[in-house]
């Protein structure tokens, strides 16, 4: 019997509530047409739904059982009120509801869909199919039974069929967000298709604005995108709508995790933990996050929790066991990746590879060996990470091999078992399987074929390489893309270096410089013109354009095994310089790099490597210190005996006997005039330091630049009489400095660095001429060098980038670009494993003659000093070099007596009164501290006040 058309209407207007989620409107409106109908099923059906939906469970079956006795067959309220019981965990009535309602035939729509309905709790994924089949066979519109069959196919992995459910269901009804969130489920959790995906939520959310699955699946799509920060925010959105719920801050701890925010990863994983106290997999990640930010023991403690809670879970075991070889607890450690092992029936390949590590760090590399060997021999061909893992035992074994041949009397054994694993490692980690992985075993194993100077093996696989990498970077999407691939292999090109200095060719030399020199405008070109950029082949003939008699280059390669020193002199054949022998000091040793199968040679070998991992160990230590200088808090006193300011000297010495300098000026008799050419981080180093002060030196970031500069036709009047200083007067003596150069340049344009924008600083760059002088603060990215800049006004910045991209913005006519407070990247983690491009190098390649620049941050007040003298030197005619070269040794023979003097005549030349007030009471406090004006004490003799000044620009 149908219900009278108000009961009707009622019962539509309940079931629009229920779709709109507003289930008290439509408990309300089933409740109006319960008065008119007391007795009707559909009313009494709606009523259990619309308690359903509200959580009121008892309720909702006892209007359920209402309509069931109403109409006894009525298939979809049995099913619903199944689903009830579940809520209820009620697992045996809900049980023999979905039973009963299978066995009963269904007479329309409504009936096969709750048929379908049942099916599906029962876990009978085909017949339910079968069952909504049937009800879209009645009603074809019906948008549930759609909605449903998607649901269950995708039960079923029918993934494409689900799509096209979901799309059928879509256009019935638009309007629904649910199989908007159902569609991009599928398509992110399944199909991998993530930014359609991402598409399918939007929609949704346009929809629903606060649904909480379409948040936080779109913030898992994101995740999967490696989009985090967008990701974190839909995270956030998700527990905003649902704070209380354990999935949302579980995948928001991940992506936290992610981007390498670890403490705030930790407090999401506890919050997941705090809902959910049992679930392992948060102890798990939050030991991970624990781990990252070296709590090792906190992160043991997480770890061992979750095994508490789920003790076959082998990824505990596996992280706990990383965790204990962090705080040096190897054979608890060793244990506990035998567990994990003995939990994957000896197939996590990852187990084997930390248990090798454990055994390394033990100092015990042999049986690390063989723990890889036996790890290859465990993992099971049918095992999904057969290859990887293989491939992965078999590299870590070659590197072992390879790291411990130098302690071994007789290192090519290890060498050429170093070069048969990696070959082996080739064979399972192919390229069209992991791309990456194949070129890191390459890269390594070109290592070893170039330290045994097997040079028929190297250009076997430096060829393979070459394809590969090509391929790659193909598919990469950006420039910016291509470039940090290609500098994350910029070994293939350095061992290139090295492998042609090991050939028979007569002039292997000078083919080797001209290599180097290469890649170095390679680098160059890439930031400067575009990714296809092809450098000018610079030859030996153009390098000795900017020689003379008395003028000799140093240029140094740095490749995985060597550090390789060219000479470079007016006429002469290029000089390699090879490190002597650790135990024969003695023996002077001008290039010898051909050992491959001649064992009598291994120990000139030997000293290649070791002045290499010296000169690692030295770098490693001279950046933390400095990292550690700059973030601690120390007063002005504690400053001067921070350890990086307290070994600078010793480290400087260490560094002058690491690359051999005095070897290095003994072939230099004759000469006055030196251009460092240097290479990767001794860029950041003060090279010219390390070398007697007879010389008159200049940087230069490659050849080709020198000649660049050489060939420019001087357009700089002399003297010159304008700047354009941009400067921070926020601090004493920079507002001192400031107010000199006024006064020795009439033609001074002052700009403030609080004031000046990327756009007003182009502008001015381009109006003034003569030298630009910067007194704000800079930085360097190593990593990301176009994002290196110089600070401006409030956030803004003028990037290596705006200068290379700005095609209007010619420096020619600036004699000197001075840079006085801008590090070069020295604080950065970063390893460079590349050729270095900072600032300097984009201020001369738009056509500035010298660039004046600092490599570390230096006192105010010393700094002021320095500078005042080098402009004042400068001003009195002295070319750049001499001028930077007296400003460090007035600074470092400075004492109180003679800088009183020098603050005297400072004060006398100048007409602004307040500067000459205070540099007349500075004047008085030196002569009425008798300690002081008696003294001989040289105020900055030490390096940390004038070492940190180099000059790269063109050749006098």
């Amino acid at each position: 019997m149908s219900p009278n058309p108000s009961t009707a209407a009622l019962i539509e207007q309940g079931h629009q509530q229920l779709d709109k989620e507003d289930y008290a409107a439509a408990l309300e409106t089933f409740q109006q047409a319960a008065a008119e109908a007391p007795r009707n099923h559909e009313v009494l059906y709606g009523l259990g739904l619309a308690c359903y939906h509200l959580e009121r469970y008892e309720q909702a079956v006892e209007y359920l059982n209402q309509a069931l006795e109403v109409k006894p067959n009525y298939i979809l309220a049995l099913a619903r009120r199944g689903l009830v019981y579940k809520k209820l965990k009620k697992t045996q009535q809900a049980e023999a509801d979905f039973q009963q309602a299978i066995s009963l035939t269904a007479e329309d729509a409504d009936g096969w869909r709750g048929r379908g309905f049942a099916l599906d709790e029962l876990g009978r994924y085909e017949d339910a199919v079968a069952a909504y089949d049937k009800a879209i066979e009645i009603k074809p519109d019906d948008y549930y039974a759609w909605l449903n069959r998607g649901y269950v196919l995708g039960n079923l992995e029918r993934y494409e069929d689900a799509i096209d459910c979901y799309d059928k269901a879509i256009q019935i009804k638009p309007d629904d967000y649910y199989s908007w969130v159902n569609m991009g489920a599928i398509l992110c959790k399944k199909l991998q298709q993530n930014e359609n995906a991402i598409a399918f939520f939007d929609k949704a959310i346009e929809i629903k604005p606060d649904d909480y699955d379409a948040w936080l699946y779109r913030g898992i799509a994101l995740d999967n995108l490696e989009k985090y920060e967008d990701a974190v925010t839909s995270f956030e959105k998700a527990i905003e709508i649902k704070p209380d719920d354990y999935d949302a801050w579980f995948d928001y701890g991940n992506v936290l995790l992610s981007l390498e925010r670890y403490e705030d990863a930790i407090a999401a994983y506890n919050k997941a933990i705090e809902i959910k106290p049992d679930n392992y997999s948060a102890l798990i990640n939050r030991g991970s996050a624990l781990f990252h930010l070296e709590r090792n023991q906190d992160a043991v403690g997480s770890f061992e929790k979750a095994i508490e809670i789920k003790p076959d879970n082998y990824i505990a075991w596996l992280n706990r066991g990383s965790a204990l070889g962090s705080l040096a607890r190897y054979k608890n450690a060793i244990a506990s990746f035998d567990q994990a092992l003995s939990l994957t029936n000896y197939q996590e390949w990852k187990a084997w590879r930390n248990r090798g590590i454990a055994l390394l760090n033990s100092r015990d590399y042999k049986a690390a060996i063989t723990t890889w060997d036996n790890g290859t021999k465990a993992l099971k061909p049918s095992n999904p990470d057969y290859e990887e893992g293989c491939g992965e035992l078999h590299r870590h074994k070659g590197e072992t091999l390879s790291e411990y041949a130098t302690k071994e009397s007789e290192p090519f054994t290890n060498w050429l078992a170093a070069k048969d694993s990696y070959e082996k490692a080739l064979t399972f980690l192919t390229f069209e399987k992991f791309p990456q992985l194949n070129l890191q075993v390459l890269q390594e194993l070109l290592q070893v074929c170039s330290t045994l100077g097997d040079e028929s093996a190297f250009q076997k696989y430096i060829e393979a390489a070459a394809q590969s990498l090509e391929k790659m970077v193909a598919e990469c999407d950006t420039q910016g893309k291509k470039i940090t691939l290609e500098h994350r292999y910029a070994a293939f090109n350095q061992l290139r270096v090295d492998i042609k200095l090991q050939s028979k060719d007569a002039n292997k030399e000078i083919a080797a410089l001209e290599l180097a020199e290469k890649r170095k405008n390679t680098c160059l070109g890439w930031l400067q013109e575009n990714w296809d950029y092809q450098p000018p082949k610079i030859t030996y003939q153009d390098m000795q354009k900017l020689l003379n008699p008395k003028t000799a280059a140093i240029f140094w390669h740095i490749s995985p095994n060597a550090i390789t020193t060219f000479i470079v002199k007016h006429n002469q054949p290029t000089i390699v310089l090879s490190p002597q022998p650790s135990k024969k000091k003695k023996k002077q040793n001008l290039f010898s790099f051909n050992f491959f199968g001649n064992s009598q040679h291994s120990e000139e070998l030997k000293a290649y490597l070791e002045q290499l991992q010296s000169f690692q160990s030295w770098i490693n230590e001279w950046k933390q210190d400095y990292q550690e200088y700059c973030q601690e808090d120390y007063t002005a006193i504690n400053r001067k005996i921070a350890p990086w300011r307290k070994k600078m000297k010793g480290l400087l010495e260490s560094l002058s006997s690491i690359l051999e300098i005095n070897r290095i000026t003994e072939q230099l008799a004759g000469i006055e005039q030196l251009i460092l050419i240097p290479h990767r981080e001794l860029h950041l180093l003060p090279l010219d330091y390390l070398f007697p002060q007879r010389f008159n030196i200049t940087y230069l970031p490659s050849f080709q630049i020198g000649l660049k500069l050489l060939a420019q036709a001087p357009v700089i009047k002399k003297p010159v009489s304008q700047i354009l200083n941009v400067t921070d007067d926020y601090l004493v003596f920079n507002a001192i400095e400031s107010i000199i150069l006024n006064t020795i340049y009439p033609s001074c344009n002052k700009l403030e660095v609080e004031t000046v924008t990327q756009k007003s600083l182009t502008t001015a760059l381009q109006k003034n001429s003569g030298y630009f002088h910067f007194s704000g603060h800079g930085y360097h990215i190593p990593d990301n060098p176009r994002d290196s800049a110089l600070a401006l006004a409030e956030s803004d910045k003028l990037t290596l980038g705006d200068i290379f991209d700005n095609q209007q913005l010619d420096l020619s006519q600036y004699e000197l670009i001075c840079l006085s407070a801008c590090e070069t990247g020295i604080t950065s983690t970063y390893s460079l494993v590349d050729e270095y491009v900072g600032l300097t190098s984009g201020f001369l390649a738009k056509g500035a003659t010298y660039v004046l620049s600092t490599l570390w941050n230096v006192d105010e007040r010393s700094t002021a000093l320095f500078m005042i003298q080098f402009y004042q030197l400068m001003q009195q005619g002295n070319t750049p070099t001499i001028a930077l070269k007296q400003a460090k040794k007035w600074l470092r023979q400075l004492t109180y007596k003679q800088l009183a003097e020098w603050y005297f005549d400072l004060s006398e030349k100048l007409q602004e009164t307040q500067c000459k007030e205070y540099l007349k009471t500075e004047v008085s406090i030196i002569e009425n501290d008798k300690a002081k004006i008696t003294s001989f004490e040289q105020i900055y003799a030490h390096p940390y006040y004038w070492a940190g000044f180099i000059l790269t620009g063109k050749v006098e």
